[in-house]
């Protein structure tokens, strides 16, 4: 964030003439940073989230707006485990099914 903080007051400095409004860029920056970051984290696809974020490079949404660590990690291991439990128990329901399909329809009336 220090990395940022100084490039916002440079670009305040280059684009406005001063370091006047560097405050409020920086708040403007810290509000897309949290929005972007809980978006992330929310899963939502990088592609929508650089078109939302008005970035014309996919880096600079991944690398400079999305601050993911360790925690979001093993958080996105478990939900895709879930998701393979809740696809295996699927399967098993669905063979379960088809097998009573089966034994119904050689009943003989």
């Amino acid at each position: 964030m220090e990395k940022l903080t100084e490039n916002m007051i440079r670009w305040a400095e280059n684009k406005l003439g001063s370091t006047k409004h560097a405050g409020w860029c920086l708040a403007f920056v810290e509000d897309a940073l949290e929005m972007s970051n809980h978006m992330a984290r929310k899963g939502m696809n990088p592609k929508t989230l650089q078109y939302l974020m008005g970035h014309s490079d996919i880096s600079v949404t991944l690398n400079v707006y999305t601050h993911l660590g360790l925690q979001d990690a093993v958080e996105e291991m478990t939900r895709l485990q879930d998701l393979e439990r809740a696809r295996e128990e699927q399967e098993r329901m669905d063979g379960e099914n088809s097998a009573a399909d089966d034994e119904g329809s050689s009943m003989v009336i």
